[in-house]
């Protein structure tokens, strides 16, 4: 049994007891929502309860590893996710429902000011939402123009990588703002 699938085991556990689990994710599909080295709190959820924008975990048995990615929805019974950094490289991948874990509830960043982004905050589901709705259209459309020039599309995706992680920084030091205000409590 390798690290992989002891890990899956000690995380499974614990979401089916009910319980949240820690996770500090490496990679950077999510970027700029989930930066490596932050931490990622999962909450076990039902699929048919999940929202689009909705950040979850789910296995992937190829690599024997955990991913996590934004769900966009459903077909034939498997959920449709991608990362917020994929616009056109890679292409909506099919999940089967048996395989998701849970739904990242809170992410605690530490790049910026130690805190965390609650997911379930409005302007953060609003963020969600909108970026939902606007990444498969922007990947459709400006495929073509990606597999004509590499350096374009390399260009083009360093720039919409800072523009998302500004406009997250502005949502993340609100929320904080507003905690330490006392106008909404730690979740």
């Amino acid at each position: 049994m390798n690290n992989g699938l002891e890990e899956k085991a000690r995380i499974e556990e614990a979401i089916l007891k009910g319980e949240d689990v820690d996770i500090r994710p490496y990679g950077g599909s999510m970027l700029p929502t989930i930066w490596e080295g932050e931490s990622i709190r999962v909450s076990p959820c039902k699929t048919s309860d999940l929202k689009r924008g909705a950040i979850i975990l789910y296995w992937d048995e190829r690599n024997e590893v955990f991913i996590a990615h934004r769900f966009f929805g459903f077909i034939d019974k498997c959920l449709l996710t991608k990362g917020d950094t994929t616009v056109s490289s890679h292409p909506i991948e099919r999940i089967d429902s048996s395989n998701v874990v849970g739904q990242v509830r809170q992410i605690v960043k530490w790049r910026w000011k130690r805190g965390h982004l609650n997911m379930l905050w409005l302007p953060m589901r609003v963020w969600n939402y909108m970026f939902c709705r606007l990444s498969p259209v922007e990947g459709f459309l400006l495929n073509p123009l990606f597999k004509r020039s590499i350096c374009l599309g390399n260009k083009y995706k360093g720039l919409r990588t800072k523009i998302l992680d500004f406009s997250l920084k502005i949502t993340f030091f609100i929320q904080e703002g507003g905690r330490r205000l006392g106008f909404w409590g730690r979740h």
